[in-house]
């Protein structure tokens, strides 16, 4: 049976998780532990994820899957367990919109601007050659702006 842990990390486990974000080429500005949570197997980093608040919403950003921990469903648990602790929107910027509807985002129509000026940087700074979207995640309870 595998054991499963969300938390913030602690010193070490952010050197690992700074690690991963180079690897996985994910955006790394204006970094702080304090933003990330992650999630262990077993006591090992398998799934990482930020949370940063901004005017108008939060932003889910600098999110990641340990490759040999993939297919797992681990990432769709470590965004559950993040949104189930906020109380405003969440917006992230990705180009694998698929997989995030599975966590309940959907294509934002309209967003913060702090959010338009990120989607653009990432453009900018990391061309990937597929789409950038801009998802987000309602509070129960707000309408689809």
């Amino acid at each position: 049976m595998s054991d499963i842990t969300i938390r913030q990390p602690d010193d070490a486990e952010y050197e690992v998780v700074k690690k991963y974000v180079d690897l996985f080429w994910l955006d790394k500005s204006d970094m702080r532990i304090g933003q990330f949570k992650i999630l262990l197997l077993n006591g090992v980093i398998a799934a990482f994820a930020r949370l940063k608040n901004h005017r108008g919403g939060a932003e889910l950003c600098t999110f990641g899957v340990v490759k040999k921990f993939r297919g797992r469903r681990l990432g769709i648990t470590l965004l559950n367990a993040i949104l189930s602790g906020v109380e405003r929107d969440v917006f992230l910027i990705t180009i694998e919109p698929e997989y995030f509807k599975k966590a309940g985002f959907r294509i934002a129509i309209k967003y913060p601007p702090v959010i338009r000026e990120k989607r653009d940087m990432c453009l900018l700074k990391f061309p990937v050659g597929k789409m950038y979207r801009v998802m987000v995640h309602r509070l129960k309870g707000t309408i689809n702006r």
